[in-house]
């Protein structure tokens, strides 16, 4: 209905309307300022297709789909927040937004369409949820300021040309479910540093999904075998066990803790230092009593390897205390 018109540079769309019709506002080029109402569903196919001043733009929570090309060539957007109600984005929504520099795509989303993303030059980083199941081809083809993906479990098939010349990419994590790597995913990712992949079944891959293999590659450590024997996983520079995350935590009142990272396999040495007027009177560690192996009121723990527990009861003349 407005197509084309050069005159508009603010709308707000009235509480009343669930979608935006195809091509509504396609190439209103001094169209800067666009407010959705809060029933507003649909935005459909190229609604705002090159509005190349378009930069404002809010996303209430009723938006559940995006059409096809919905908002490719907004040149001037530079953020976008959606809807934690979304859950389709066709193919190419924001193709060409070349100065976008960051999108925030929330749980509950299902489906990012192929070059949803294409060419988006200052990307810096994404968070794919673990609800989207489907990942399209070149959905982040050309994202050449992308640092780091995160892809979450719901995807099995990343697919062809997916990161394709993202030339600054240089951390990948990968999806549990992951099955399949397609032609040509990461072709082009000349920067990684780290690639993890979680999945104790080594997915395929072809033989074109990357072409730059100086990453180091983190899998199960059960399964760093089977990925240096793969033909295309095995091609990377170092395959080592992933690092998993464990914490000590420990208690020494009722009111409080501290739980901090510590190093898989490692012994360490904790030295409990009660206040003046108290003394030491029972310590714990992962729920046994350990008061005994005290030396100089220095517990030396086990090799830790997994998370675990110290606790420690002070007492004074009277009674016993936790503080």
């Amino acid at each position: 209905a407005f197509a084309g018109n050069t005159s508009i540079t603010d709308v707000t769309i009235g509480t009343n309307v669930t979608e935006i019709g195809a091509n509504a506002f396609k190439n209103c080029t001094e169209l800067t300022n666009v407010s959705l109402g809060s029933n507003t569903e649909t935005i459909s196919y190229a609604a705002f297709s090159g509005c190349t001043s378009l930069s404002s733009i809010n996303w209430p929570n009723s938006i559940r789909n995006f059409g096809a090309w919905a908002f490719s060539g907004c040149t001037a957007l530079t953020s976008a927040e959606l809807s934690p109600s979304l859950e389709t984005m066709d193919a190419n929504v924001f193709n060409g937004c070349i100065n976008l520099t960051s999108v925030t795509v929330n749980e509950g989303c299902a489906v990012i369409g192929g070059s949803a993303f294409d060419g988006c030059t200052k990307l810096r980083s994404i968070n794919i949820p673990n609800s989207v199941t489907k990942l399209g081809e070149s959905a982040f083809n050309g994202c050449k300021a992308l640092l780091t993906a995160t892809i979450g479990k719901g995807v099995k098939n990343i697919q062809s040309n997916a990161f394709k010349n993202c030339t600054s990419l240089e951390n990948v994590m990968m999806g549990n479910k992951l099955t399949n790597v397609n032609y040509q995913a990461f072709s082009g990712c000349s920067s990684l540093i780290s690639i993890t992949v979680p999945n104790l079944s080594v997915p395929d891959a072809d033989k074109s999904s990357f072409n730059y293999f100086d990453a180091t590659l983190y899998v199960p450590e059960a399964s760093v075998n089977d990925y240096k024997a793969h033909p295309v996983w095995g091609k990377f520079a170092k395959i080592q066990s992933i690092v998993e995350d464990i914490y000590l935590t420990i208690i020494q009142s009722e009111g409080g803790r501290v739980k901090m990272p510590i190093t898989k396999g490692i012994k360490y040495a904790i030295v409990i230092e009660p206040e003046e007027g108290w003394a030491i009177n029972t310590v714990t560690f992962n729920d046994e009593d350990v008061t005994s192996q005290l030396a100089q009121n220095i517990y030396n723990t086990p090799i830790i390897s997994a998370n675990s527990t110290l606790r420690v009861a002070y007492w004074t003349t009277s009674d016993v205390q936790a503080v």
